[in-house]
């Protein structure tokens, strides 16, 4: 076999293996619009399950409210509900369409979201010692802000979580994936693949518009919105703190 024909084999595994996530995978579509592609081996999370979960975070976190979600997804077969590693989807749509201008003004975002970590490590009561912002970046593309955050608690075990913003002509949709550090390499691909691949209907994919390029005329401080809603995302980081409390599959 020549060199050429080797090569052009090996790309081609390459490329099976890179997408093969994408291929045999099962759809999940949701009212709301949009439909999830996951490999055949991952499971919904039930609603009442991701509710108790998130009121357990506000309760350990001494918090009135947290950000909701409003679909969960893990990797089966696990021990308990909400282990990593693990998808969490909230669709907001609670102040409409976003300029995409407002995603690329990334040393604002970065200034916002330092200060609220500094508020959310002094309300975790030394649960989690640290935690870092990685990879802020937003793709014109795809109209999709990308974002990493690694949290590291206080058994110094870390967790981290690799996110999409989808832009939709309604609002955004949030995605945010979970894994355990040591498991980071083998599940980041597969992350980012599920949020590029996400289907969003005809009528609720993003389109530019002339004005998008201009400062938004809506008196909201959306750099505070964004980097507020990341961190609503931490509140179900406190999975191994009450264990003893979650429901078995």
């Amino acid at each position: 076999m020549s060199n050429t024909k080797k090569i052009t084999k090996k790309l081609l595994l390459f490329l099976l293996f890179s997408f093969h996530y994408i291929y045999a995978s099962q759809k999940f579509t949701k009212p709301e619009g949009f439909t999830l592609r996951l490999p055949s081996e991952w499971i919904e999370i039930p609603e009442q399950i991701l509710n108790e979960h998130i009121k357990q975070s506000e309760t350990l976190l001494q918090k009135e409210k947290s950000s909701g979600f409003d679909y969960g997804f893990q990797l089966s077969p696990k021990e308990y509900w909400l282990q990593p590693p693990y998808i969490l989807i909230d669709v907001d749509n609670s102040l409409g369409r976003v300029s995409e201008s407002e995603f690329k003004n990334i040393p604002k975002l970065n200034e916002i979201f330092a200060k609220g970590i500094d508020d959310f490590l002094k309300s975790s009561n030394d649960i989690i010692n640290d935690v870092n912002f990685e990879m802020p970046a937003y793709d014109s593309e795809n109209h999709i802000f990308w974002f990493k955050i690694t949290s590291e608690f206080e058994n110094a075990e870390k967790i981290k979580m690799i996110s999409g913003f989808v832009l939709t002509q309604k609002g955004i949709l949030k995605i945010f994936c979970y894994t355990a550090e040591e498991d980071y390499n083998q599940y980041v691909n597969l992350f980012k693949d599920i949020i590029l691949n996400v289907q969003i209907d005809e009528q609720l994919r993003y389109k530019v518009a002339f004005l998008d390029s201009y400062p938004s005329l809506q008196k909201v401080d959306w750099a505070k919105v964004i980097a507020y809603g990341i961190l609503g995302a931490l509140f179900l980081l406190f999975y191994p703190y009450f264990k003893k409390k979650k429901k078995k599959l």
